[in-house]
């Protein structure tokens, strides 16, 4: 949550999705924007080294499952900052199911911080990829987006034809 918190510039003024008190969603700044962009590259890059078979699925969840567990099982937590690799997976992800699902990069803040998310509505919905990818780092999971994805393309699917969220 961090990060972001560097990144917002905010007027008052900006327009952005309306929010309840406690929680502001903005539309995300030029260098936020910036920020995802070259995350995506990260990811890609990942990809290409990590598991050069699948690089050209455009970062579908797959190549980044598959991408992801071969990092991770040489990965060395000593002796390498996990968080660029979290975030590029974790945005990487997000920009796929935003592309697939209709919906929009945020940046949320609330009491416990500010964090890049998926928007969309019905209701102010939220997705929170770089969160979900970081769970799963510190559980030492692997394997989780592609399982992950068609659950929560479904569940979208429910709450934008009205039905009571499971």
């Amino acid at each position: 949550m961090g990060l972001f918190d560097l990144f917002r510039r905010r007027s008052r003024s900006s327009t952005a999705p309306a929010a309840s008190p406690a929680r502001s969603i903005l539309n995300p700044n030029p260098a936020e924007l910036r920020w995802i962009q070259e995350n995506l590259a990260l990811a890609q890059q990942l990809v290409q080294l990590f598991a050069p078979e699948l690089a050209t699925l455009t970062l579908a969840p797959h190549a980044l499952d598959e991408a992801y567990a071969r990092w991770f099982a040489q990965h060395r937590p000593e002796q390498e900052d996990p968080n660029p690799i979290i975030n590029a997976v974790g945005l990487a992800y997000g920009q796929y199911m935003a592309d697939q699902l209709s919906l929009e990069w945020a940046v949320v803040s609330d009491a416990q911080g500010t964090d890049i998310a998926l928007h969309g509505e019905p209701n102010q919905m939220l997705i929170f990829p770089t969160a979900l990818v970081a769970k799963r780092y510190h559980s030492r999971q692997t394997g989780f987006l592609s399982l992950l994805y068609p659950l929560m393309r479904d569940e979208v699917a429910r709450l934008r034809a009205g039905e009571d969220p499971k």
